[in-house]
């Protein structure tokens, strides 16, 4: 008998501390949803305008992508152009120079 007795004084105060860990474990949990619920909401935001910011990005990228197009395609007839006048301007002056013989 005092063997139990003996138990249950030393297993009463352990029972009390688990009963008051628990009860305070109970206590803060709606304050740690609150605080998750929090950080979800604040990452979903984050990630919203991440995502605003490079659709953005992709959309500068797309614009620079076609005035570079026509950029290049303005360059290739200007060089056309060039070329075709370099040509004109070496047969003229073979003509000159032929004529000048003659």
């Amino acid at each position: 008998m005092q063997k139990i007795v003996d138990f249950m004084q030393d297993t009463v105060p352990l029972l009390e501390n688990v009963n008051r860990s628990i009860q305070d474990s109970t206590n803060k949990i709606p304050k740690a949803a609150l605080q998750i619920n929090n950080v979800t909401n604040a990452t979903e935001v984050a990630t919203t305008e991440i995502l605003d910011i490079v659709d953005a990005i992709s959309n500068d990228v797309q614009t620079i992508k076609t005035k570079l197009e026509i950029f290049e395609k303005k360059i290739d007839k200007q060089r056309e152009i060039i070329s075709r006048l370099i040509l004109s301007v070496k047969e003229n002056n073979l003509h000159v120079k032929l004529s000048v013989k003659n």
